[in-house]
């Protein structure tokens, strides 16, 4: 597993982790995620140009 696909299953633990206690949040963590996701593979792959989504 590289960095990026790293990051990107954190993500989306992260989100699980939230739809536990919160699913309306949580649908809202997947949104962005898979935004972050479709963004760096817009970027060739690359993440760090995209800001990574803050979740609160």
């Amino acid at each position: 597993m590289n960095r990026d696909e790293e990051f990107r299953s954190n993500l989306y633990a992260n989100c699980n982790e939230k739809y536990a206690t919160d699913p309306d949040s949580a649908l809202d963590c997947r949104r962005t995620a898979d935004g972050y996701v479709f963004a760096v593979e817009q970027n060739g792959g690359k993440s760090g140009d995209p800001k990574p989504p803050i979740f609160n």
